[in-house]
C-alpha cells in the first residue's frame, strides 16, 4: 500500500456490542464503516480490543466453559466462521476450567488486544461482531474497539484488496 496516505494521522475508533439474548445463544452485531471503494478510502487496522463483561467470568461456573469472539467483514454468518476465512479479521477464544460452585473466578471485565499486522486494509462496508459460547450458564455481553486509521486508495491497491477476498 506504498501509494495509500493517510488521511488523518489521529488514530479513531469504532465500537460494536453483541450481547447474547440468553446463555450460550450464538449472536452477531453489525456496524455500518461508512467505507465504499466508489470513495476510494478504507480503513487501515491498527488493533483491535476485545472485553467481555462481567457476566461470564463473575458466575461460578461447574463445568468447563468457553466464550469465543469474532470480528468479521462482510456479510453476516449465521455462526462462527473458520479461523482461516479470509472474512475473519479477529478472534478471541477463552476458555475457564470448571470451578466449585462456592467460587467466582473473575470480578473484572476481561479485555484481549490484537495487534494487526501492518498494511492491513479493509474495503468493506460492513463489520460484524459475533459471539458465540458453551456452558457459560449467562448470557454474555461483549465489545470489540477497532483502532483504524481511514486511508485514500488508489485503484490498484482497491482491486488487489478485493482479490484478496
Amino acid at each position: 500500500m506504498a501509494r495509500s496516505s493517510i488521511l488523518n494521522k489521529l488514530i479513531q475508533q469504532a465500537r460494536i456490542l453483541a450481547t447474547q439474548g440468553s446463555a450460550d445463544a450464538f449472536v452477531t452485531a453489525q456496524l455500518s464503516t461508512g467505507i465504499s471503494t466508489a470513495a476510494r478510502y478504507g480503513w487501515m487496522i491498527h488493533q483491535i480490543d476485545f472485553t467481555l463483561a462481567v457476566g461470564v467470568a463473575a458466575a461460578p461456573q461447574t463445568s468447563d466453559c468457553d466464550v469465543t469472539m469474532q470480528v468479521t467483514q462482510g456479510e453476516e454468518a449465521a455462526a462462527l466462521l473458520a479461523s482461516s476465512n479470509s472474512n475473519v479479521l479477529a478472534e478471541r477464544r477463552m476458555a475457564m476450567p470448571g470451578i466449585a460452585a462456592a467460587v467466582n473466578a473473575y470480578l473484572i471485565d476481561l479485555v484481549w488486544s490484537w495487534k494487526a499486522p501492518p498494511n492491513y486494509v479493509i474495503v468493506d462496508p460492513t463489520v460484524n461482531l459475533a459471539v458465540d459460547s458453551t456452558n457459560t450458564a449467562v448470557a454474555n455481553s461483549v465489545t470489540a474497539v477497532i483502532h483504524y486509521f481511514p486511508i485514500e486508495l488508489d485503484e490498484l491497491d482497491i482491486l488487489r484488496l478485493i482479490a484478496l477476498r
